[in-house]
């Protein structure tokens, strides 16, 4: 398995340089973390189907297989 990276801080980071670049850091942060938020849960939803073999009925129930 794959260490995870922090994707949330990365676009974090992004957010806060596009709000010093249009003079509303507080814009900025808060599109940096919804823009790191859904990178980090399209990866975990990316590594989840890569790692496990599950079908979707059993990953619905919550079986482990």
């Amino acid at each position: 398995m794959k260490e995870p990276t922090n994707i949330l801080g990365a676009g974090i980071a992004i957010g806060v340089a596009f709000g010093v670049a249009i003079d509303n850091v507080g814009l900025g942060i808060a599109l940096g973390l919804a823009i790191g938020a859904s990178m980090s849960s399209s990866q975990k939803k990316k590594n989840k189907t890569n790692d496990s073999p599950q079908t979707r009925r059993q990953d619905q129930e919550g079986i482990e297989s």
